[in-house]
């Protein structure tokens, strides 16, 4: 199961109803952050999720309104504690903006490590990316749940299997639960396919965006502007709602959710019908709303 929270849905600058872009994804008991805007601390806080739990924060861009809640909330892990090690992803450069950034955040007590966007192969899971176009080095973001087995949950709730238990079993481990050993064929059966998150981030319109979302649950996509705003879109290299839809269908996807939205459409309800004019299956984010899959 993969648990989407949209802690920000906004673009530039916050307003009362969306603040800055930050998605975290929660699966296994993992928690990924997609991006980390101002104010991402207090929307987990609100949205009940464990900051202590962020294991990848996967950054798409370094203009300010993606990744200006990094700092306070890495600075909180080292309050709070944390001893685990964090790993922080990014485009081309981030190698060089983590020189920039250590000195303002100090020491924080574990490890944390910035490295470049890349293929990560989780256990049960793949995280990938691609380049995008959005005038700075920008990526997308993939999150592919592997072909797993079921799990028999009359079965694990009877022997007590419940949260990271689960993930061990799932990789083929055994557990230890009390004095008794769980092994994975005593909680598993059959086979389930994964499924599939894909993130633009900040882009132009891309053919090679459909392809890497190609038949994806959820297309996450940015419509930061309308029709109304086309040539700006493509001056500034954003996508517009229709195009972004125009992904969506490309790709197979099976529900498109537009995110990053611009403070200049007060009724975004507008953007929503654009989408829909050409991807039926597409919806506008708001803060705080939560998706299951």
């Amino acid at each position: 199961m993969i648990e989407l929270f949209f802690l920000g849905t906004g673009a530039s600058i916050p307003s009362n109803e969306r603040g800055h872009t930050t998605i975290a994804l929660r699966h296994t008991g993992e928690i990924f952050l997609l991006d980390c805007g101002e104010g991402t601390q207090r929307a987990m806080v609100i949205a009940g999720l464990s900051m202590m739990k962020v294991s990848k924060i996967l950054l798409t861009h370094f203009h300010a309104d993606h990744y200006a809640g990094l700092i306070p909330l890495v600075q909180s892990l080292s309050l709070l504690g944390r001893r685990a090690k964090l790993e922080v992803y990014g485009p081309k450069g981030i190698k060089e903006m983590a020189k920039h950034l250590k000195p303002l955040i100090g020491d924080t007590g574990y490890e944390l490590e910035f490295k470049e966007a890349r293929k990560v192969d989780g256990g049960n899971y793949i995280i990938s990316s691609i380049r995008t176009s959005h005038g700075i080095p920008a990526c997308a973001y993939s999150f592919e749940e592997k072909t797993h087995p079921l799990f028999l949950e009359d079965k694990a709730k009877k022997l007590g299997v419940f949260g990271l238990d689960r993930k061990q079993l799932q990789e083929g481990k055994s557990v230890k639960i009390g004095n008794r050993t769980i092994r994975p064929k005593d909680v598993l059966g059959g086979k389930k396919e994964g499924k599939k998150v894909v993130y633009s981030g900040d882009t132009a319109p891309l053919k090679s965006m459909a392809k890497f979302a190609k038949g994806a649950d959820i297309l996450i996509h940015e419509p930061t502007f309308g029709d109304d705003k086309e040539k700006e879109a493509k001056e500034y290299k954003h996508s517009t709602a229709r195009q972004a839809a125009g992904i969506a269908k490309a790709a197979g996807a099976k529900r498109l959710i537009l995110t990053h939205i611009s403070p200049r459409y007060k009724k975004a309800e507008e953007l929503e019908k654009q989408a829909k004019e050409v991807f039926e299956d597409s919806e506008i984010s708001k803060d705080l709303m939560t998706v299951t899959i």
